[in-house]
């Protein structure tokens, strides 16, 4: 059966490869509601161990020729 899908956007930051903002695996909800720590823009989309989390990222060389990230990170809904 096939399914639609939107990408509501939560999160958007630079980082580095230091942070694991791809991390899937949390010990806890709390733990899971403190990542992925400060962001250059925050909506209102709440987010819950529950939901399905797209993460992005590409190279951000202004921030560090090497090791920067540019990370946009969004939950999946369907669409009805």
């Amino acid at each position: 059966m096939e399914a639609s899908y939107e990408a509501e956007i939560f999160a958007v930051y630079p980082k580095t490869t230091d942070f694991n903002y791809i991390q899937t695996d949390f010990g806890s909800d709390e733990e899971f509601e403190q990542n992925p720590g400060t962001f250059l823009i925050y909506t209102e989309v709440e987010v819950d161990a529950d939901d399905v989390i797209v993460t992005l990222s590409t190279c951000d060389y202004e921030m560090d020729r090497l090791e920067g990230r540019f990370v946009v990170q969004a939950k999946l809904v369907k669409k009805e």
